[in-house]
């Protein structure tokens, strides 16, 4: 399985730069044998709060250090259970847990589709 972080946006002060939240998505995927991909996510936000030795300039900040930022805040353990979630999620989508259907076999046709015919009048907008 393929994991990856994503930072989809930062809120900033607008006298410093300093970033106050980071919007932020973890997704996985997986390919099977047949090539069909399988995708989860997971998707929240973070906040932060200002501290003299933690300015960085807002130009210099990249991807991979707000990743970072938000990798230390969760902790290995919560980032470790995030994971699990999703390749549970992809596994539960290849091996659906509940599946529908009739056991003796009908099946559902879609209804006749109707046509109606639309003529405008002018005084009154469109008419069926």
């Amino acid at each position: 399985m393929e994991k990856k972080w994503i930072i989809h946006q930062l809120e900033r002060k607008a006298d410093n730069g300093f970033v106050v939240t980071v919007h932020w998505r973890l997704t996985m995927t997986d390919t099977d044998e047949n090539g069909k991909k399988w995708y989860a996510d997971t998707y929240s936000v973070l906040s932060y709060e200002q501290r003299e030795e933690d300015i960085i300039l807002f130009e210099d900040l990249t991807e991979e250090i707000v990743i970072g930022w938000v990798e230390r805040t969760l902790g290995a353990e919560r980032i470790a259970e995030m994971e699990a979630a999703l390749i549970a999620n992809i596994e539960a989508q290849k091996n659906p847990p509940i599946v529908s259907g009739l056991p003796w076999g009908t099946t559902l046709t879609a209804p006749p589709v109707v046509e109606q015919v639309v003529q405008e009048n002018p005084e009154e907008g469109l008419v069926p």
